[in-house]
């Protein structure tokens, strides 16, 4: 799955808005309330449809709340303009340019599921369930949503016991969930050699995963699932640090939320795709929406994040939120969308902090303290022809006088 083009709307705080994405990565910039995270989550309602035509799977539809809401000021009400929609121009495994959308044609009424918006997608979607079993099998297309909501929730590890496959339903097991759940991955690693033995797991698979997450994340070395404690387990090596061998839940807030990430992401192509063996990750298309990608990352990762990201999952479109200059720097032109300015210049020509004040709108390089004195020194220096004769005293004058003038 690609997507083109993303139209929007009436929906949230979009009156009107259509958005072009990268076939590879899409980065979304922007101050807080531009309308960043509603990106992800139109995308959500996107990919959604394509769901409508699979058993077993949660759908996303338009919800109330997305409706835009607008103050009308001769009956002094708020209203809900409608019609709502979100529309897509997309492809699905070299299909060609399709085009569908989720639409709420007014405001109480559901999200429509009319042919005519979606028609298209949903009997893709409904072909591939049927020819799952087949010789020629499709491929699957990933999808997942990873939102900021997931770092504040619990890490879901429950199940212990084996269940019994049904490969869309494990595939897509809340693909656009709210909350992090790693019960799929580790119950799925828990039981891989008993399942491999009795011929019920296709191999190369976990191999597929651990390459995937080493690529993603250079810092984790001999990767291996511990069954003790059913969690990964590995060698974390940073530069200037002592090399410690760590299970997922001590390691930094950065490792674990990305790897928690970046596993949940190769699960779904091992599931979805696994009669690839080794190669169903790197083979696997889709797209991952990822909010704050930069959320508890050293600037140092950050400024590699990406790159990683694309080694480890060569075929798959992600579209992220940040606020990291490192990460815009490490972006081409058509990788960025800038929610607050128009622009078309390549950001890796540029020092990082050009990207913060004048791609990014950050008033100043420095902290504001820094910057007040910065700009209290240059008006004393203005005002005196002689700086050489400036003393201590004169700057706390000096101070009183612009502050108080």
């Amino acid at each position: 799955m690609r997507i083109h083009q993303l139209t929007l709307k009436n929906f949230r705080g979009f009156e009107n808005q259509v958005f072009r994405l990268n076939p590879s990565f899409t980065a979304a910039i922007g101050d807080n309330g531009t309308g960043k995270s509603t990106l992800l989550h139109a995308l959500q309602v996107a990919t959604g449809a394509y769901f409508l035509g699979l058993p077993h799977v949660y759908r996303r539809h338009i919800s109330d709340d997305e409706i835009r809401i607008t103050f009308n000021s001769s009956s002094k009400q708020y209203e809900h303009q409608t019609p709502t929609f979100v529309e897509v121009e997309g492809e699905i495994n070299g299909s060609g340019k399709m085009i569908w959308r989720r639409t709420i044609p007014e405001y109480g009424k559901n999200t429509s599921s009319k042919k005519a918006d979606v028609g298209n997608i949903k009997s893709l979607a409904e072909k591939y369930a049927r020819d799952i079993n087949k010789d020629n099998r499709p491929m699957l297309p990933v999808i997942a949503f990873f939102g900021v909501q997931q770092m504040g929730s619990k890490v879901a590890r429950r199940k212990r016991s084996k269940s019994k496959r049904i490969l869309i339903r494990d595939g897509y097991y809340n693909a656009l969930g709210q909350k992090s759940d790693e019960s799929a991955f580790t119950e799925w690693l828990y039981n891989y050699d008993n399942s491999l033995g009795a011929g019920a797991e296709f191999s190369g698979t976990r191999e597929a995963m651990y390459e995937a997450i080493e690529k993603a994340i250079p810092y984790l070395k001999n990767l291996d699932f511990n069954r003790y404690y059913f969690q990964f387990e590995a060698d974390v090596c940073i530069e200037g640090q002592p090399e410690r061998r760590l299970i997922h839940q001590h390691m930094s807030d950065g490792v674990k939320r990305i790897l928690g990430i970046v596993a949940d992401i190769a699960y779904r192509c091992v599931t979805l795709n696994g009669f690839k063996g080794k190669n169903a990750v790197v083979e696997s298309e889709g797209i991952v929406m990822i909010d704050e990608l930069d959320m508890h990352l050293h600037p140092n990762w950050q400024r590699q994040i990406v790159s990683d990201l694309k080694s480890a999952f060569p075929k798959i479109q992600f579209v992220v939120t940040t606020h990291s200059p490192f990460i815009v720097q490490s972006l081409n032109s058509d990788e960025l969308i800038n929610l607050d300015i128009v622009s078309d210049i390549s950001y890796k020509d540029l020092p990082v902090q050009i990207i913060a004040t004048k791609v990014m709108g950050v008033e100043s390089e420095f902290s504001e303290e820094n910057q007040s004195k910065y700009s209290i020194a240059k008006k004393i220096l203005n005002k005196n022809e002689n700086p050489q004769e400036i003393t201590l005293e004169t700057i706390k004058n000096g101070n009183d006088i612009l502050i108080y003038t």
